[in-house]
């Protein structure tokens, strides 16, 4: 009978009238599988589902007919992905599981790339940025003689650049910037209006910055070489994002006058729009001032020091300037302009002068600062998400092969009827296409969400950053891209699996349903996703026990009720010499307050990655090649942060200007310089091979505190009054800007929420110039120090959860498939005497070899990962026993988990019902 109708359908096809005798035809088989369903105990409805499961749309099949009287190709796929749709849309289950899957695998991967793009491929928005070289291939700051051991520079002097831009040639223009500006904010408010004076973003550049970058003003006009001479007219140029902010677009800026810090200073133009200067950075400038000015505005001495290095340069080359000669020229220069400088006479002091060069570098990028920061960090968790979509892939192929063995018989049908296997597996990979297109769709959505959320993880509190989480053309063409290759990789064994059914399938009314159930490939696939999430497990717990051991490092502070104020009175407009009582002012006022009861003043404070150091030399030892960071203090400040002296004094009141110089140094200041058991107290040193050796008396010793970040063990430091000055110093007290204080430690008897307001009113009331750079409490300060650590180890952790839930969820498919294929079998077991308990150990028993085989992958893999990732983690160098443990017992019991449902309903089967199915 059925080989009479397969003649009648196939000679169908020749005719013109195909489509309505086919449907006829179709018809009639299709009621003849119901009523055989009916028979075999299931109701109507029921029976009618299972058939149109094993049948398919009778469209399809019209549309394979269509296709072998040599319809067009364009026109069958789109006859494919309609009928893609349609058959997606009966199975709404499945469908949601699929996108919600790939949504989340394609936008991890999608955010994460984002970023990618807009910091580590992000060019600074200037004309022809491939023509821009920087000079230098590290980031240094912020003033100082630093040369790499291997004679490499990267920051440089005033006279360095204008002897360099003097006799280079080759550049069209060669632009300096100040290469610490994050670090010296300015105090800035328009003259002649009520607006308070703001502690702003500064940076210093040389006349030819914005020609340098080819831009053009947003209105007014951008420097010029003439801005950028002694004795020129003050003049700057004002960020258009800060121009919109903060003067919402006002057009009588331009050519107004703003103190900035005290001094008057004309703004002659807006920056472009988008510009957000020379380097990525979560703040950007508020205004650009020219180098020649910042004697005046910001009192440094340094400026025109040709022993200071405080410049980045960045250079515009003439087309068809051979790099390799330009690298060759500037180092030779570089070379003349030190050895002019004097100080290179022994033969290692020669050696080292014929090392010392600037690396060129490509500065389309600008100088390359949260490149840096996020480099490593972005490309581990590209990676950890690209695994995620792996899982992701192999879940989603599982469920395809699922259910294309419920479409055996539609596949049989198609393919007795002349469909070519080809055929077959075009449509179901159209498909798998289709779903991971409406998946990578989804994932674009995901992906602005986990951008912001990014974002917030790596930069928390920070404004105005110009990174636009929006999907640009390059994340829209990845994304397309990711979509196209995940229903590839996803769809093919799937669809060729389905294209391998015989025609003979489609004559059976039904097929023996006691086979093993479960194909090795899903199997295989199942091991993949646990020895997959294994890896990603490990990953996750190894940074979290990292971040755990930084967060509870013992940094020998106290933060509780103490509150960290960031201020620079250079900026308020004192001199050096009006600091001294500044200082006993400030302390006399915060002492005034209710419940303040320590006051530290200093340089700096403790973690906030900040540092001063200098080569130090023990009088009457020889040089040992020590740097040692130098603080400014007052009395109150090392009660105020919580630092214990060991041995000796602290710093107190009687270390005055006019007192002999003093200074306190910590644990590892000994132990660097000098003998076990030796006593330092009463020694005297200085900085080293000059004659200032014996400048500071040495009366106390304290514990060793972490001030630039936990990492940074056994780092000597020594502390000095705030206003004592070496008595070697040969440059008057006019040029000392180390007398500057930068932060007030305060310490409070109870939790004063209201203490940001009181230091502010208390500030201005002192002087109303004297601006809060930042205000945090110390607990905050310290951690901001593990930002980036917070990020990657709640990341990974999501990745992993997440991946977990993945396997989970495929195992428990592939188990419950498993258990409904294997009915028959375990429903006879039953009826021959097998008791639940060995139905239950039987389905287990399966599910856990799959999980110890992807454990026994997984773990070795895992093990091999760590060594790449142990420069990231914190004393950390392997996967320990209690990590490796952990995992494997979440894993199993997430497989239990995923196994005990499908296998307690494997033996609550019916043997009556089950043996009926045969």
């Amino acid at each position: 009978m059925f080989n009479e109708i397969l003649f009648r359908l196939r000679s169908l096809f020749r005719r013109s009238t195909v489509e309505n005798e086919l449907d006829d035809e179709l018809q009639f088989h299709i009621e003849q599988q119901v009523e055989k369903h009916v028979r075999a105990g299931l109701t109507r409805d029921e029976a009618l589902r299972q058939t149109r499961l094993q049948f398919g749309s009778l469209g399809q099949v019209k549309e394979d007919c269509r296709e072998s009287r040599g319809v067009t190709f364009l026109e069958t796929s789109i006859q494919d992905v309609h009928y893609a749709l349609r058959q997606l849309s009966k199975t709404p289950a499945f469908t949601t599981t699929v996108l919600l899957t790939l949504a989340l695998g394609i936008g991890a991967n999608a955010a994460i790339f984002t970023l990618m793009n807009a910091v580590l491929d992000k060019n600074l928005p200037v004309i022809n940025p491939a023509a821009l070289v920087r000079l230098g291939d590290f980031n240094d700051c912020c003033v100082g003689t630093h040369i790499l051991d291997n004679g490499s520079i990267s920051y440089f002097s005033t006279d360095t650049y204008e002897q360099l831009r003097k006799n280079t040639s080759e550049f069209e223009d060669l632009a300096a910037m100040q290469a610490g500006f994050s670090g010296r904010p300015v105090t800035a408010r328009r003259d002649g209006t009520q607006e308070l004076a703001r502690s702003v973003f500064a940076e210093f550049v040389s006349g030819n910055y914005f020609r340098t970058f080819g831009l053009q003003p947003q209105a007014g006009r951008l420097f010029v070489d003439e801005d950028d001479v002694p004795g020129a007219p003050m003049v700057a140029v004002i960020g258009y994002e800060a121009w919109q902010h903060n003067y919402a677009g006002d057009a009588s800026v331009v050519g107004s006058t703003f103190l900035v810090n005290t001094k008057p200073v004309t703004i002659i133009g807006i920056a472009p729009q988008g510009f957000f200067g020379d380097r990525l950075l979560p703040n950007q400038p508020e205004l650009y001032l020219p180098i020649e000015t910042m004697p005046v505005l910001a009192n440094a001495p340094y400026v025109h020091d040709p022993d200071q290095q405080w410049l980045y340069i960045i250079g515009r080359v003439k087309p068809g300037t051979s790099l390799a000669l330009l690298q060759d020229k500037m180092n030779t220069l570089l070379r003349r302009i030190y050895e002019a400088r004097g100080g290179f006479t022994s033969e290692a002091d020669k050696i080292f002068l014929s090392k010392i060069h600037a690396g060129l570098t490509p500065g389309g990028a600008g100088i390359q600062v949260m490149q840096e920061w996020f480099g490593s960090q972005l490309h581990l968790l590209m990676w950890v998400a690209c695994l995620v979509l792996l899982i992701a892939c192999a879940n989603i192929a599982n469920l395809l092969l699922v259910r294309g063995m419920g479409r055996r018989a539609e596949m049989s049908l198609r393919t007795a009827l002349g469909a070519a296997r080809g055929r077959i597996v075009r449509q179901l990979l159209t498909e798998s296409l289709v779903l991971s297109g409406l998946g990578g769709t989804a994932g674009l959505a995901v992906s602005y969400v986990g951008t912001r959320m990014l974002l917030m993880l790596a930069l928390p509190g920070a404004t105005n950053v110009p990174i636009d989480a929006h999907p640009s053309v390059p994340v829209l063409a990845f994304a397309i891209g990711l979509s196209l290759l995940t229903g590839i990789l996803f769809g093919v064994a799937p669809a060729w699996i389905a294209a391998q059914t015989k025609p003979a399938d489609a004559l059976r009314a039904g097929s023996r349903t006691t086979a093993t159930g479960v194909s090795l490939l899903q199997r295989g696939l199942v091991v993949l996703q646990v020895g997959l999430s294994l890896v990603l497990l490990v990953g996750a717990a190894l940074f979290l026990q990292s971040l755990t051991r930084l967060e509870n490092t013992d940094l020998k502070l106290s933060a509780k009720n103490r509150y960290i104020v960031h201020i620079n009175p250079q900026t308020a407009g004192y001199l050096q010499t009006q600091l001294e009582p500044l200082y006993r002012t400030m302390e006399e006022r915060f002492h005034a307050v209710p419940g303040v009861t320590k006051v530290g003043i200093t340089s700096y404070t403790p973690m906030e990655d900040n540092n001063n150091g200098w080569d130090v030399q023990v009088q009457g030892q020889p040089i040992l090649n020590v740097e040692a960071s130098r603080l400014r203090v007052n009395a109150d400040y090392f009660e105020s942060v919580g630092t214990h002296v060991v041995m000796g004094r602290g710093i107190d009141m009687r270390d005055t200007v006019t007192a002999p110089d003093v200074a306190v140094v910590n644990q590892a200041f000994v132990r660097k310089l000098f003998k076990p058991g030796e006593n330092p107290i009463g020694r005297r040193f200085g900085f080293a091979g000059t004659d200032s050796s014996g400048d500071w008396e040495i009366v106390g010793i304290v514990e060793d505190t972490a001030y630039t970040n936990v990492r940074r063990k056994d780092h000597p430091m020594f502390f000095i009054p705030l206003m004592q000055r070496e008595s070697s110093a040969k440059y008057p007290i006019e040029k000392d800007d180390s007398l500057y204080a930068g932060a007030i430690v305060i310490e409070t008897d109870r939790p004063m929420e209201e203490m940001e307001a009181l230091t502010r009113k208390t500030l201005a009331g002192i002087n109303p110039n004297l601006t809060v750079i930042q205000f945090q409490t110390f607990e905050a300060q310290i951690a901001d120090q593990f930002t980036q650590e917070r990020m990657i180890s709640r990341l990974t952790m999501l990745f992993g959860v997440l991946a977990l839930l993945l396997a989970t969820i495929g195992l428990y498919g592939v188990t419950a498939y498993s258990v409904a294929r294997r009915a028959p079998e375990i429903g006879i077991r039953m009826a021959l005497g097998a008791e639940r308990g060995e139905v239950i150990a039987m389905i287990m028993r399966g599910a856990m070899v799959q999980t110890v085989l992807g454990l026994a992958i997984g773990i070795p893999v895992a093990l091999l990962c760590v060594r790449f990732i142990k420069s990231q983690l914190y004393e950390i160098t392997n996967a320990d026993a209690t990590v490796m443990i952990g995992t494997i017992v979440i894993l199993a019991v997430a497989a239990c988990i995923a196994a005990i449902i499908p296998a307690r309903r494997a033996a609550s089967i019916n043997p009556v019902q089950a043996l009926r199915m045969e």
